[in-house]
């Protein structure tokens, strides 16, 4: 209270009490709402039963105005059927969707019943297609939304996908293509003035099969042959441990790494709460679970919903707190990432190991690249066969396009510059973010390997300021809004490109964890309890300061501020990384209390292995859940976070089969090498001390078996040799 109660009055004292900042997405609901009363006057109707209403013909259900002749025969055939009451065709006219109820509500999409469509090509005399037909122009939209510029297609990086357009699931005869649907329901909806948008993706047909290309079978056989490998290392596993069974060798030493057994084992076994760092476990299962929850919020826009104008409150209650803040999740794990480099190498130089950069790169990328890559060859390939929905084609097959277009940025970990707004999955962007850190890195991170004190304590405080005044800059200049991250694309297409993903915008917690981590390690700091109360006012009180800020720009009535949007955005990183990185500084010097405790719990140990697994496979198996809803949403907190919590157990479940599959096994692979290249060495040294001559030792880079603690995804020692 005393926080929320002194930045009222310092607004107070600015005047800014007065200042107007409301949300885009609630005017959005709150203008359709009040406009379409108007809407219905000028057409004459009284609300949704009336739009199509009266037509004998039943023109929105049954192609008439087309070309193709096939068309039109089957057509007429529907026609007759359904004056005749044959079943299949009453199926297909049931199974079609209506100009929904609750258009005041935000409520502007029925999707029919999919599966009851396509299962009527059993029963019909032709093939079927289920279609979701998208009319424009019912409804208002925001300002700059009807440029020729926008690309209404994306699904990342604009605004088009927010736009509240009547959207109607409706079951047709194959035979009708995309220019007779176009021009048929042109016609039907041109007495109402609204337009149709109909694409590629639009359709699915009951005759759709799975057609494999050499890409395709590629990733069959890649996939294949590793869970091949998998399985014969288990069964080796078993074997010998159960019949005696002898085998050794290079050969079943890599095998061995792809053993669900030993990397199962690996997986679950925790270490002493008590070893240094060990609440980093507990921030990062619970930054990923943060993410998890994130992004169900981010998709809930995304699907039909039945009270969308909850949306112009929902900002207003304290349960959507973690909601607004989510984007602030990855933050916490730049932070680690910093401060576990800078932790690894004043390691390495106290036990005299040498810094090599190359070595450094090498184990970066191969601890990244395996996983990573296989999501990439997936989301071209194969995951657009592993299920279907109403949506299905419209989010998901529109990704390998999009994907094909896109993939050599993501090789190359560039996508986050080059096309970001074509991620080929939409989180992909964080991981060229951490890449382009990690090939920085050494220019910090040698000087302090030798030493020298003036990066820790002058060039890192200095690249601090400066990259939170990019950060405040970049709202500023482009006078972007303040508030939660999908609201911000509704009024700006170019907030993700220019805002969200660029590294600059970005960097400030992760030097953070820098400084964090040299404080932590090389000057092994202790505090008195007066220093550790100061510590803990002064780390709460900014991002207490975002949180006001935030909780008033999001309150109803308040309009655009460009010096409150530049704090908030530019700022709200910063903060939320102070306070994140002081709880790693009380716990490690004993003035955590019960956080620590919490924080280092060992059930959060095989979550924080999980994190990378969770990362790669999370928005994908959302995006699949999103894409198969068959029923309109309804926007309610608490259910909101029940279906994040099945959500979240389901993300666990395929993230475990993922790791075991294309991630364990490959950081034991680099565990092998990196073993092989020190035994190398090691006997080098003991062939030049035999011939008199002095060498220094130069081992690998890993420190305490593993140097997987640079990595954001991952844990300290997360597979012990």
């Amino acid at each position: 209270m005393i926080v929320f109660g002194t930045i009222s009055i310092i607004l107070n004292c600015y005047g800014l009490t007065n200042v107007r900042a409301d949300t885009d997405l609630r005017r959005l609901y709150e203008l359709n709402r009040d406009y379409l009363p108007v809407r219905f006057n000028e057409l004459g109707i009284h609300g949704y039963m009336d739009l199509f209403a009266g037509d004998r013909s039943r023109s929105l259900y049954v192609p008439s105005d087309v070309d193709s002749e096939a068309c039109l025969k089957h057509s007429r055939r529907y026609a007759d059927a359904i004056q005749n009451y044959q079943v299949w065709a009453l199926k297909m006219l049931d199974s079609s969707g209506r100009v929904p109820s609750g258009l005041l509500n935000g409520h502007y999409m029925d999707l029919g019943n999919y599966e009851e469509c396509l299962s009527v090509a059993e029963e019909a005399p032709y093939h079927i297609n289920y279609c979701v037909v998208v009319m424009r122009n019912l409804t208002k939209t925001l300002k700059n939304w009807d440029s020729p510029a926008f690309r209404p297609a994306l699904t990342m990086g604009g605004a088009p996908f927010l736009r509240p357009d009547l959207r109607l699931g409706i079951c047709l005869p194959a035979s009708c293509d995309l220019k007779d649907l176009t021009r048929h329901y042109s016609n039907v909806t041109s007495r109402y003035n609204m337009t149709v948008f109909l694409d590629n993706y639009s359709c699915t047909s009951s005759e759709e099969g799975i057609t494999l290309d050499k890409m395709d079978w590629l990733v069959v056989v890649l996939v294949t042959i590793i869970g091949l490998m998998c399985y014969a290392a288990t069964l080796n596993d078993i074997l010998r441990m159960y019949f005696n069974f002898k085998s050794n060798g290079t050969y079943i030493d890599i095998l061995q790494c792809f053993s669900f057994y030993e990397n199962g084992k690996s997986l679950l076994e925790t270490t002493s709460p008590e070893k240094p760092l060990s609440v980093l476990h507990g921030i990062r299962a619970l930054s990923a679970c943060w993410i998890v929850m994130a992004h169900n919020f981010y998709l809930k826009y995304l699907i039909p919903g039945v009270n969308n104008m909850k949306l112009t409150t929902f900002s207003q209650s304290v349960m959507s707190e973690p909601f607004l803040q989510s984007e602030l999740a990855v933050d916490a794990f730049l932070l680690m990432s910093g401060l576990l480099l800078v932790r690894s190498t004043i390691k390495m130089r106290t036990s005299t190991k040498q810094f090599k950069v190359g070595q450094f790169y090498l184990h970066h990328v191969f601890r990244i690249v395996p996983a990573y890559f296989i999501q990439l060859l997936i989301a071209l390939t194969m995951f657009r066969y592993l299920n279907n929905g109403p949506l299905w084609k419209h989010y998901l097959h529109s990704i390998r396009e999009v994907c094909q277009e896109s993939w050599w940025t993501h090789v190359t970990f560039l996508n986050n510059y080059i096309m970001p707004e074509k991620q080929c999955v939409p989180s992909d962007w964080y991981l060229a973010v951490h890449m382009q850190l990690i090939f920085l890195s050494p220019i910090l991170l040698i000087p302090i390997y030798k030493g020298k004190k003036i990066v820790p304590l002058v060039i890192v405080p200095v690249l601090f300021v400066i990259a939170n005044i990019i950060s405040i800059s970049i709202t500023y200049f482009n006078d972007y809004p303040g508030t939660f991250y999908v609201d911000r694309l509704t009024s700006r297409e170019d907030i993700f490109a220019a805002e969200y993903v660029p590294t600059h915008g970005r960097i400030s917690p992760w030097l953070l964890g820098i400084l964090i981590g040299y404080f932590l390690t090389e000057e092994a700091v202790k505090i008195s309890k007066t220093q550790a109360a100061c510590g803990w006012i002064l780390s709460v009180i900014p991002y207490g300061f975002i949180i006001v800020i935030s909780r008033y720009i999001h309150m109803e009535g308040v309009e655009h501020n460009l010096i409150l949007a530049s704090i908030n955005n530019g700022l709200n990183n910063t903060a939320f990384a102070i306070l994140m990185a002081w709880i790693i500084v009380a716990c490690e010097t004993g003035y955590g209390g019960p956080l620590k405790s919490l924080l280092s719990w060992r059930a959060f140990q095989p979550i924080s292995k999980l994190s990378y697994a969770i990362f790669l496979t999370g928005l994908a198996v959302q995006y699949g859940f999103m894409s198969v809803r068959q029923t309109s949403n309804s926007m309610l907190i608490i259910q909101t976070y029940k279906d994040i919590g099945g959500e979240l157990f389901l993300i666990i479940v395929f993230s475990v089969i993922g790791s075991l599959h294309f991630e364990a096994p490959f950081i034991k692979l680099n565990q092998i090498m990196m073993k092989q290249s020190k035994a190398e060495k090691k006997s080098e040294v003991v062939d030049n001390n035999a011939n008199g001559q002095k060498m220094n030792v130069i081992s690998n880079i890993s420190i305490a078996g593993s140097h997987l603690t640079s990595l954001p995804c991952d844990q300290c020692n997360q597979f012990k040799q």
